[in-house]
């Protein structure tokens, strides 16, 4: 049986399942450029130098500025993520996730879905994935 491992602050919680990266943004959180710089680096802590296919799940984020986002398509802000999943569970998580994709251009693989099951078959699908 792999293990799993939790990082937990005030503005989300990843862990690591199965081999994939679970991030989920908790309710209440504003992305702006520092932020976001902080969470690459707390996220970049985590992985230990490996990387992984994450499913991200925004449990209520209020706002995510363009420069945020921005970086978060950049080389640095997809640091130790293969590809990406985005679970849209609200009318603005959609629109926001729709910004990110087809505005930012992420240099990685990037998918929104409805449901966590589609979007761990979709990572399992483009890339086997490596044990940790």
């Amino acid at each position: 049986m792999k293990k799993n491992y939790t990082m937990e602050d005030e503005g989300f919680k990843m862990e690591i399942k199965d081999d994939i990266l679970f991030i989920h943004y908790k309710k209440g959180l504003r992305f702006d450029l520092d932020i976001s710089r902080k969470f690459v680096a707390k996220r970049l802590e985590f992985l230990k130098g490996k990387q992984y296919p994450a499913v991200v799940i925004d449990e209520g984020l209020l706002s995510m500025d363009k420069p945020a986002r921005d970086y978060f398509a950049s080389d640095e802000g997809i640091g130790g993520v293969t590809a990406v999943a985005f679970i849209q569970k609200t009318l603005f998580s959609k629109m926001l996730i729709d910004f990110f994709i087809r505005g930012s251009q992420p240099k990685i693989t990037a998918r929104a879905f409805d449901n966590t099951n589609d979007a761990i078959t979709w990572l399992k699908s483009i890339r086997p994935i490596e044990s940790a």
